[in-house]
């Protein structure tokens, strides 16, 4: 997704200290898009393979199939948090504004790790430049395609840049974590994860956008009429007793999913 240069950020600073666990938030938020892999799993049957995707508007009436408890915690049972942080997430943690060294060296990594999988991603770039504070900047998008013939999409987006900032009085740069790197960590967990999974479903037509995730208490709103219907959807499936057990007991009352 292209975000642009004046978008807001956390000022969180890369720098010394003790290295942090992974909250159990992150894991809550990451189990529940595994979970919601129902959207993808169980779109139920439909137009795919190249077929029409029919008039405009004509996938909001989609039907998914539900998935079944013994489904959805064999699915949570497949992440691995400790695999998100130390092979995905850690990776990401530099500075990578658009158009540095580190921009290209995350979204080689990026690239590097969608082609180790076998479900046979199609990964291409969208290269552009664009005007900005800074002058002319490069900017590109990773594309992953898992069926570039599907009639139906479900697009999971994040941005893998960092917004530009000066370094700090301790020296220390801006690093980004939450905006984006966890959201991005979150996607190749989830690819890798659902490896085999996604060599049986390839067809999609939902786009969902994961950002700013990995601080504490998040709330996550729908701003989108049309498709609250799978906005609910995915937050019945965090709040099923099959799923809670995953990450200890449920959702702390102080940290609200989702709102209206």
């Amino acid at each position: 997704m292209r975000k642009g240069p004046g978008a807001g950020a956390r000022r969180g600073r890369g720098g010394g200290g003790p290295e942090p666990s992974a909250p159990p938030r992150l894991l809550l938020l990451l189990l529940l898009l595994v979970a919601g892999a129902g959207l993808y799993l169980g779109w139920g049957s439909g137009a795919g393979g190249g077929q029409p995707r029919g008039p405009p508007g004509a996938q909001l009436g989609h039907k998914p199939r539900s998935l079944s408890s013994s489904q959805v915690k064999r699915l949570a049972s497949l992440v691995d948090l400790q695999r998100l942080w130390g092979s995905f997430l850690k990776p990401m943690l530099i500075e990578r504004y658009p158009g540095s060294p580190g921009n290209r060296k995350v979204r080689q990594f990026i690239v590097d790790s969608l082609a180790t999988l076998a479900a046979g991603w199609r990964v291409e770039l969208d290269a552009f430049e664009d005007r900005t504070p800074r002058g002319i900047v490069s900017f590109a998008n990773v594309v992953a395609t898992l069926d570039p013939a599907a009639g139906r999409r479900l697009v999971l987006a994040c941005h893998y840049d960092s917004k530009y900032f000066p370094r700090d009085r301790q020296g220390r740069t801006f690093l980004g974590a939450t905006d984006s790197a966890v959201p991005c960590a979150i996607l190749l967990e989830l690819t890798t994860a659902l490896d085999a999974e996604l060599l049986k479903a390839k067809e999609q037509s939902l786009f969902v956008l994961l950002d700013l995730l990995g601080a504490r208490n998040p709330t996550i709103q729908n701003h989108f009429p049309l498709t609250a219907s799978w906005f609910d959807r995915l937050v019945g499936i965090g709040t099923e007793p099959s799923f809670l057990p995953r990450v200890g007991g449920g959702l702390p009352p102080q940290a609200p999913v989702a709102g209206q």
